[in-house]
């Protein structure tokens, strides 16, 4: 759906030096200053985003001389930093609150969503020595149909041969490497190794003998549920599960799979409700409604979810004004859930937190988290092609829960904080030390001392650097 305030910034240029010359009396015409494809491209996309960007009414945005301000730079994405330099300065980013938006290039073959779906950190698994652990897998990705999974240990990889790490650890579990240069030679060589055309390596599972495993990336329908499990304490039976990102909920396979989930709560009648969101990054608003409507109890159905802040252009056109209206629960399952945990890091953002923000004013929430909070993302886009040469992603509105809570750009306070993320254990065994956390409490021990779950003898969490990161994914909104 387009809405009827857009039109192509070449077509208004041309419009005013129409009009421009058949308003003047001296007979000699004006002159035409002449704009490159590359130049009309940056106008188009600074158009853009004064039109969009949830801050065009700052004097800054509002006000700006698009061919004026575009002339300053020399390439799209320069520009867009220079654009999301105009919005309101945070201390805590050191910059312009705006750090969300980007541009995707459409002039070049882009190989997203090819991929192995395998995700390394480093991890001690003795007092001296340390090696590269897987701590994600994506669900139907080339390493998952291979039998990778959360605490495998790479012991050889293609280019470097032995993976072995010598370190030193103190008495508190904190480890450091002896040669800091080989430290790094074994990160270089997982990173050069995952953008090979394919990736060759050894693993290790617990209390097995190495493997070798040979991957070729390819394009796959991502499991965004990796784990599901049902807990049953005497009195209040505990469902799990592992959310790793919002795919589009209009696709078949991720209704599906959120649909068998809840369905088996629904069968046990749980009473508490364990979401590990540890490495969502965001997705589909409209994938969190889905799931929000699953949970929200009887007494709170047909209440305000939550709303959304836009600018005054947005606000202004029917089409846009109507594709942000409130959004009201609609609850689709039988289920009556007292306490709902979250499991986070700062890898927790966008659409995840919203997901744990509407439900502060309905239900008891419980967050717990490996720092003090998520990542802090309150905001979200929608995709606007230019000139079929880009796409603009540009932050248009913010989410407000039904308390008029917003504004959580250092991330949602965890209820408890500094639980250790142990990626030697996998998603779903109540011995991870997350997952034990949020049991202990279901089981009534509120106070939540110091957990620390059975780990592999010997082992520590080297938290030195992460291998290769999960992509971020936002909070999407289709238009």
């Amino acid at each position: 759906m387009k809405s009827n305030i857009n039109f192509t910034l070449l077509s208004l240029v041309v419009l005013i030096i129409t009009m421009s010359a058949s308003c003047k009396k001296d007979p000699k015409p004006a002159p035409i200053i002449e704009r490159s494809q590359d130049e009309l491209l940056r106008d188009s996309i600074a158009y853009y985003y004064k039109l969009y960007s949830l801050w065009a009414e700052q004097p800054e945005i509002s006000g700006l001389n698009i061919q004026k301000f575009s002339d300053n730079y020399s390439d799209n994405n320069s520009l867009l930093t220079g654009l999301k330099g105009l919005t309101p300065y945070f201390s805590t980013y050191n910059g312009g609150i705006d750090r969300f938006s980007f541009l995707e290039d459409l002039t070049t073959y882009s190989d997203a969503g090819v991929d192995y779906g395998i995700y390394v950190s480093i991890g001690a698994t003795t007092n001296d020595a340390a090696y590269p652990v897987v701590y994600y897998v994506d669900g139907g990705s080339p390493a998952h149909q291979a039998g990778l999974r959360r605490a495998d240990v790479i012991t050889q990889i293609q280019g470097l041969g032995d993976t072995k790490i010598p370190v030193t650890c103190d008495a508190e579990g904190n480890c450091s490497a002896v040669n800091p240069q080989q430290y790094q030679s074994v990160v270089t060589a997982v990173q050069e190794a995952l953008k090979k055309p394919q990736l060759q390596f050894m693993a290790q599972k617990e209390g097995q003998q190495a493997t070798s495993y040979s991957l070729l990336p390819t394009s796959f329908q991502l499991n965004a549920i990796q784990n599901s499990r049902i807990f049953l304490p005497a009195t209040k039976p505990t469902g799990y599960f592992m959310l790793s990102s919002f795919e589009d909920v209009d696709d078949f396979y991720a209704r599906r799979e959120i649909d068998q989930t809840f369905q088996e709560f629904e069968a046990a009648g749980i009473k508490e409700l364990i979401i590990d969101m540890r490495y969502n990054g965001g997705g589909y608003v409209n994938t969190a409604e889905y799931i929000a409507n699953k949970i929200i109890g009887k007494k709170d159905n047909q209440k305000l979810m939550y709303s959304y802040g836009i600018n005054k252009n947005l606000a202004a056109d029917p089409d846009y004004s109507n594709t942000f209206a409130d959004v009201i629960f609609t609850k689709s399952s039988t289920i009556e859930v007292n306490t709902l945990f979250f499991l986070v890091t700062k890898q927790t953002a966008s659409a995840a937190e919203l997901l744990i923000n509407i439900f502060k004013p309905y239900l008891k929430v419980v967050i717990i988290a490996e720092e003090q909070s998520t990542y802090g993302k309150p905001v979200g886009f929608f995709r606007e092609e230019v000139m079929g040469k880009a796409a603009l992603w540009a932050t248009s509105f913010k989410m407000i829960n039904a308390n008029k809570e917003t504004d959580y750009w250092d991330g949602i306070a965890a209820d408890r904080s500094y639980v250790t993320d142990y990626i030697f254990r996998d998603f779903g065994d109540p011995s991870e030390n997350m997952l034990a956390a949020a049991l202990n409490y279901t089981s009534g021990n509120a106070t939540m001392a110091k957990i620390m779950a059975p780990q592999r003898a010997g082992a520590k969490k080297l938290k030195i650097k992460t291998v290769n990161k999960i992509p971020e994914r936002g909070s999407i909104k289709k238009i």
